[in-house]
């Protein structure tokens, strides 16, 4: 049985966006959820903490924000209510 959060990771990770493919996984997503769950971050400290180019960091930024799971300010990314109670899970 694959567990459901899995999945909704993997789907969020496999969609695809125009232009050349982005080297990011599920793991990426959930590194930056964790990332921000602890402390706003910016996209720059998080594509070093990542090991990610700035591009690839824009789409998972972008993918998390779609579903609801992180929000942008001047701060940085921060968890949505949502983004903290699947974290939690």
């Amino acid at each position: 049985m694959r567990c459901p959060i899995r999945q909704f990771f993997e789907g969020i990770a496999a969609e695809k966006a125009p232009g050349p493919s982005l080297k990011f996984s599920v793991f990426h997503l959930l590194l930056a959820m964790k990332l921000v769950a602890t402390k706003p971050m910016g996209r720059s400290k998080l594509a070093h903490k990542l090991n990610v180019g700035e591009d690839a960091i824009r789409t998972v930024i972008g993918r998390l924000k779609n579903a609801g799971l992180i929000t942008i300010s001047k701060a940085g990314g921060n968890l949505t209510k949502d983004g903290l109670n699947l974290w939690k899970e």
